[in-house]
């Protein structure tokens, strides 16, 4: 439930700046070992008892699929 009033919505960005924004992003330096690290990280949740946490295996019928590193990288 809301209790206070919306504010009306306001464009903060247009098209051309949100391509520009994503232009720049695109050129961000990201480090070959931190890649190794999120790869390692999206992995281990297909096989939990390989970092040490078998007792929730129960819990996670899946793992993450490649396209959460792609993501996290992004």
């Amino acid at each position: 439930r809301m209790t206070g009033t919306l504010e009306p919505i306001r464009r903060v960005i247009d098209v051309t700046e949100l391509a520009q924004l994503q232009r720049q992003a695109d050129d961000v330096y990201v480090d070959p070992a931190l890649i190794d690290y999120v790869v390692k990280v999206v992995g281990a949740t297909r096989d939990l008892r390989s970092i040490g946490l078998g007792e929730l295996a129960a819990y996670v019928d899946y793992g993450a699929s490649p396209r959460p590193s792609i993501n996290m990288i992004l």
